[in-house]
């Protein structure tokens, strides 16, 4: 096996977004003039593993694209990031997935996502990185790939014992037990949550229920529940308490990939800094996920290492 060299290894999807902007959502039927039209990177998996990099992380990706211009493109990105890639295969059945985002004047979005080439995974393409994910301190899991293959995934890390962060969006509505008692993290929105559990998470309060239930009832390790402009709650089965981490308020110009911002910077600091409390993790992790929603775009909405104040990342 490889010496653990790298910081995080990411498993999961790679889109690419397709994103328009205008005042208000388009009723069905109703044909809307926006205000501008951007292309760009995206895919859950692949945002956070550009988020963790910006921060300085050593990251490699495993993934599926299609043998098309988005792929190169994608890879090439990925290379400027100073990601690994050896472990991205390409599918000679699918295209590169791609997603539709509209996004309106107050930053909420709407996404259709075509997953293409990210279903073409296979656990082949999991046993040809074991040794990176060996050699990982952390491993991240997204579910925007077959259900089986990211199980497998999940087994793989528990396998060499790595430490495995599992965000588990898209959200099944069945999922086998190893997706909830394997991760060290399990971490979802409040839609996802909502799902996971039966209950309707949509605040604070129901979220601690929520986690709660993820604890005591699916044997979660850790768990934690984004709000969105609400911040976090946590909790895991060490017996503290389930905790509300705010953030604070902004004007919002673009949501997208917030989630992906704070999964990808939960890696970071997991991997990078496991002996900060919890608390602490998370409300630096809102804090990037905040500061990813006053840009437009998704990677390119993200602060880098450089642009956070100054004593944000531990010495």
């Amino acid at each position: 096996m490889l010496e653990k060299k790298i910081d995080i290894c990411f498993i999961g999807g790679i889109i690419m977004d397709m994103t328009s902007y205008m005042d208000a959502f388009p009723k069905p039927g109703e044909t809307k003039v926006g205000h501008r039209f951007e292309a760009g990177y995206g895919g859950k998996a692949a945002n956070q593993a550009a988020l963790a990099a910006k921060l300085g992380a050593k990251c490699a990706m495993v993934a599926r694209v299609g043998d098309d211009a988005n792929g190169r493109s994608y890879i090439d990105h990925f290379r400027s990031l100073g990601i690994n890639v050896n472990n991205i295969r390409t599918s000679d059945k699918s295209s590169t997935g791609a997603a539709n985002i509209w996004v309106d004047d107050s930053g909420m979005n709407c996404i259709c996502v075509i997953l293409g080439a990210n279903l073409d995974m296979t656990k082949q393409d999991i046993l040809d990185a074991e040794d990176t994910i060996a050699a990982s301190a952390a491993v991240v899991i997204g579910l925007e790939l077959d259900i089986d293959i990211a199980h497998f995934a999940i087994q793989i890390a528990g396998k060499h014992k790595v430490q495995c962060l599992l965000n588990a969006a898209p959200m099944p509505k069945d999922m086998h037990e190893d997706f909830f008692c394997i991760p060290d993290v399990f971490n979802v929105n409040e839609s996802e949550a909502s799902i996971a559990t039966g209950i309707a998470v949509t605040d604070a309060e129901s979220a601690k229920l929520a986690a709660r239930h993820l604890v005591e009832k699916k044997h979660c390790k850790t768990v934690i529940i984004t709000l969105g402009e609400n911040g976090a709650v946590f909790g895991s089965n060490d017996g503290a308490q389930f905790v509300h981490v705010p953030t604070d308020p902004v004007k919002a110009v673009d949501t997208t990939g917030a989630g992906d911002a704070f999964c990808g910077a939960l890696a970071f600091f997991w991997a990078k800094y496991p002996d900060l409390p919890v608390e602490t993790i998370v409300k630096k992790c809102c804090d990037v996920a905040t500061m990813s929603v006053l840009k437009p775009g998704t990677q390119a909405s993200f602060p880098s290492r450089e642009e956070l104040p100054e004593g944000f990342i531990p010495a």
